[in-house]
């Protein structure tokens, strides 16, 4: 629930309990115990900004977009994450409710869980396998020349300004804005 959300206002005057009054941020981990961190690692988190490493060294404040297109790049799911966090984990979230044939991923996406989701769905994955793999897993090259639709995708929202720079601090603005980039994107 985000703060402008109109479900706020039913918090404040007798909502569910676990849910934080207006302004309201929580010190605590999901079971409750403190968490250690200060507030403005949380509030960071809450607006999917994250430190990534860049080569031993610590750079700026970054958000992944994790997106599923179709097969002409036409954007249908867009998840947001800090710049820290991995991509393993969300590529279930990112295939729930999804109906597809294939999967194209990255290696990054390289999981077995996400495989499982995929066969859950009756589509044939096509992810690369990591090199720190034991038991490869076989990937079709034919068919993972095909996920340069993504990139291409991820290339034409660059070139919108307001996304490449990403001047919103909140997370729900910035997905509003790469949504309409990517409506008004050509289908590949």
């Amino acid at each position: 629930m985000t703060e402008d959300s109109p479900d706020s206002a039913r918090s404040r005057t007798g909502g569910s309990p676990n849910r934080l009054n207006h302004g309201q941020s929580s010190s605590r981990c999901c079971d409750g115990a403190p968490s250690g961190r200060g507030k403005k690692v949380e509030a960071d988190e809450r607006r999917c900004l994250g430190r990534s490493p860049l080569h031993g060294k610590t750079s700026g404040l970054t958000t992944k977009v994790h997106a599923a297109v179709d097969g002409r790049g036409r954007l249908l799911k867009l998840i947001l994450t800090p710049g820290h966090a991995g991509d393993a984990p969300v590529g279930e979230k990112l295939l729930e409710g999804l109906c597809a044939n294939h999967v194209l991923a990255d290696a990054a996406y390289d999981s077995d869980a996400i495989r499982l989701r995929v066969k859950r769905m009756w589509a044939q994955a096509c992810i690369k396998p990591k090199g720190n793999r034991k038991v490869k897993k076989r990937c079709v090259k034919e068919r993972y020349r095909h996920r340069n639709i993504i990139e291409r995708f991820f290339g034409a929202l660059k070139r919108f300004r307001r996304v490449a720079t990403r001047y919103e601090k909140k997370s729900i603005n910035f997905a509003g804005f790469l949504w309409l980039a990517s409506l008004l994107t050509k289908p590949f």
